[in-house]
């Protein structure tokens, strides 16, 4: 058996798989196929059009289109999957079992900001999976393991399609951490965190080190830890409110010292989070000093310095807060 996966591209609020980057949700997809035994094949959405590739398909058992933007942004590197496209490539591959996953499946499509997102016409599909567990579900890969006891075998095991990636070794590798939002007083009126994710959880130390051992192995040389909506709150138990700053002095260096990359990068931080934890944050964000490369900055998602904004959409804390 074998697969051919399209990677159409996707920007979360915490998830970035635009070029130069590449989301780790691509490769738990792939991995889900590679530990059922398929042969896989990676195209990015940019090489089908450059290549009038619209029918590649036809030439494997599966074809997985994946995408799905719901922060959608100007990019330089690539650009996402269309509606139009998604039905270019159903509609033009006749001889293969179709699936569409991504967030573009779990919340709606749209490629501009402020408008509401919509359903794409999914006529031709077989199968439309709203993530990568429902992708391993259906290829029969399911047992009672946690979330990211599945992931850790699926990042590992998927990180081979790095190598197929176009800007490959130039390709900046998003590492997961933590999933959902550590807030326990509601979320931000506009997040799509608790809808794909769920109730915050942070991976665990020794399943991230395996993935760093096989990045290694790929050749990778850099990785941003961008899949996670608050890169201080690594490790926070939010039943006690506590976090312990030693788990990312460990995670920084171990991303270090194993694959000594050239660009070792975060993306998101919550100020107010921070402002709540002030000595343990200094803690973790002394870490982060002292592992990451030059010319790094840390997301605030401030969105607006107006109370009036920040209450009605349920931003959190104070401006004050952020300006601490």
């Amino acid at each position: 058996m074998n697969a051919i996966i399209i990677d159409g591209y996707t920007d979360e609020p915490a998830a970035f798989g635009v070029p130069p980057y590449i989301s780790p949700r691509i490769r738990a997809i792939a991995g889900a196929f590679l530990l059922k035994g398929c042969e896989i094949d990676y195209l990015t959405i940019d090489t089908v059009r450059s290549k009038d590739l619209w029918q590649k398909g036809n030439c494997y058992d599966y074809l997985v289109i994946y995408g799905g933007v719901t922060t959608s942004g100007r990019y330089i590197g690539g650009t996402p999957i269309t509606s139009s496209e998604i039905s270019q490539l159903l509609q033009s591959s006749s001889e293969t079992v179709k699936i569409v996953s991504g967030p573009v499946v779990s919340v709606g499509y749209t490629l501009r900001g402020g408008t509401t997102a919509f359903s794409p016409d999914f006529r031709g599909a077989d199968h439309l999976l709203r993530d990568e567990f429902e992708v391993a579900a259906f290829l029969g890969i399911t047992s009672n393991e946690s979330r990211y006891s599945l992931l850790n075998r699926l990042y590992v095991e998927g990180a081979e399609i790095i190598a197929l990636h176009p800007s490959y070794p130039e390709v900046v590798v998003e590492i997961d951490i933590s999933s959902a939002c550590e807030r326990s007083d509601g979320y931000c009126s506009f997040c799509t965190e608790s809808i794909l994710y769920g109730s915050f959880e942070w991976r665990s130390i020794e399943g991230i080190i395996q993935e760093f051992e096989k990045l290694r192995s790929i050749g990778v040389k850099a990785i941003r830890f961008g899949r996670s909506a608050n890169v201080v709150a690594y490790g926070y138990d939010r039943s006690r409110d506590r976090l312990d700053p030693a788990l990312s002095e460990e995670l920084f260096r171990s991303a270090r010292t194993i694959l000594e990359p050239e660009v070792l990068h975060i993306d998101n931080g919550n100020p107010i989070f921070i402002a709540g934890h002030p000595r343990e944050s200094r803690a973790v964000i002394e870490s982060i000093v002292k592992y990451n490369t030059a010319g790094d900055t840390i997301s605030f998602g401030v969105e607006s310095f107006d109370k009036e904004a920040r209450k009605r959409n349920n931003l959190g804390g104070s401006v004050e807060d952020i300006i601490f």
